[in-house]
């Protein structure tokens, strides 16, 4: 899959679907340890695996993406179809705007009436935490249920292809809005974020850091060799150096992603904008530092400061 296919909103909706591969060196999301504390997190790595393991559509495109340019060896696929419409639905209001689920599509209406408040209205707040945790906790409700130690369940686990069974205390019943296999959302942005990230490296360009919904792209006025430890150019005196890409360029990487929109482009103009601190009280681009040490930790600055001289 070629990353200008990716610009076609058809299909994305054509990676609406779960895939058990055999991964072979594939770049895919792991959780697991990435440090000495013990806790997991998720990061996308180069896997291979003796057993099969379920990926979600959009993050086959992306180990194609990353990659080898070949998807992962996939064994079987399912995709959930919706049939039919369920019984009870009704309109609701969300402020001025009243939302039919037959043919709106609710988390759409959230962000867009969102816009209509500024960033530091308490409503903007509220839509802000209706759209990120409606959109993931609707589908993983679990109740928990603790027994005692006296009072032990065993229980079945699922996991993936395995099954166990397993002695515990703790039990999490299902509710009423649990619904497991609906795991797209993440997959998605995990797909956007290396659409971006082929984006730079084909200008040859890179970035200072990259989170969940973002990326830090080394960039100056007119581009052209940066200091930085590490890098695969060198600057006339030998120090090692990055490409940072002119802002020109930036912008229009910026500006391609409008073709995914799902919103209004009347409310919501742009999914992936060039963020507010990046400009001067007059709306001038100004020049940003940046400095990292190690994923979640680093900084973003700027720099004020002059010549001068003494005799």
């Amino acid at each position: 899959m070629e990353l200008e296919q990716l610009f076609n909103p058809e299909v994305w909706l054509r990676l609406g679907f779960f895939a058990l591969v055999e991964p072979d060196g594939d770049i895919l999301p792991v959780r697991t340890c990435y440090g000495d504390s013990g806790e997991t997190n998720i990061g996308l790595n180069p896997l291979t695996s003796k057993e099969s393991i379920w990926y979600a559509g959009p993050d086959l495109a992306t180990a194609v993406l990353l990659k080898t340019g070949r998807p992962p060896t996939i064994i079987k696929a399912i995709k959930l179809i919706p049939v039919g419409t369920q019984d009870g639905l009704a309109a609701t209001a969300l402020g001025d705007r009243i939302i039919d689920p037959s043919i709106d599509n609710f988390f759409t209406a959230v962000i867009e009436t969102r816009k209509q408040f500024s960033s530091d209205h308490p409503m903007s707040y509220f839509l802000k935490i209706l759209a990120n945790a409606g959109g993931y906790g609707m589908y993983a409700e679990l109740n928990r249920q603790q027994f005692g130690k006296n009072r032990s369940k065993r229980i079945q686990v699922y996991s993936g292809q395995r099954y166990f069974e397993r002695t515990t205390s703790t039990v999490e019943v299902p509710g009423p809005w649990y619904f497991p296999p609906v795991s797209l959302i993440t997959a998605g942005g995990r797909l956007l974020l290396a659409m971006l990230e082929k984006m730079v490296t084909d200008a040859h360009g890179t970035y200072l850091m990259c989170d969940t919904d973002s990326m830090a792209i080394v960039s100056t006025q007119r581009g052209g060799l940066v200091p930085c430890n590490g890098g695969p150019f060198k600057l006339p005196d030998g120090s090692e150096a990055v490409k940072a890409l002119p802002w020109q360029e930036v912008q229009r990487i910026a500006r391609k992603f409008a073709l995914l929109n799902p919103y209004d482009p009347k409310i919501v103009p742009d999914i992936l904008k060039i963020e507010d601190y990046n400009y001067d009280r007059n709306g001038k681009q100004r020049q940003l530092y940046g400095w990292a040490i190690s994923a979640k930790r680093y900084v973003l600055f700027t720099s004020d400061c002059c010549a001068c001289s003494t005799k």
